[in-house]
């Protein structure tokens, strides 16, 4: 389970909107599956199906969580016009397994359809999302 405040999930899918030609992502920083800090990267593939974080900017929250005492509770990205599942590129690329990966999908923008996943050597699980 993942639990985040509303105000936090509004920054999150602010964020993903705004990113409507390309995947927004970022990362969920807390403690015990609870949300505490959204951290909004930048998607350097500038592309409609996937992401890739700007390094540079991953690196300063990583510092930014170790100085909290956060860890990556979770991961967020959007997928544009696809389902909220993972993708195998998702799969692939699932380097964090105490993570829940969150996808949101703007396939219809105006209710995106929000899901969780923990992804453990490609092994998919549905995880909850529990909003506080």
């Amino acid at each position: 389970m993942l639990a985040i405040r509303k105000q936090d999930l509004e920054d999150v899918l602010q964020h993903v909107r705004s990113e409507v030609s390309h995947e927004g992502c970022g990362i969920l920083g807390g403690r015990d599956c609870r949300v505490l800090r959204v951290y909004r990267m930048s998607n350097i593939e500038d592309s409609s199906d996937r992401y890739f974080m700007d390094i540079g900017e991953l690196a300063a929250a990583i510092q930014d969580l170790y100085h909290e005492d956060l860890d990556i509770v979770g991961i967020y990205h959007s997928h544009v016009c696809g389902p909220a599942y993972p993708s195998p590129l998702d799969v692939e690329r699932a380097y964090y397994p105490d993570a829940c990966y969150v996808i949101i999908s703007l396939a219809d923008p105006e209710n995106p359809d929000i899901r969780g996943f923990r992804i453990r050597e490609g092994t998919i699980r549905k995880e909850q999302i529990l909003l506080e």
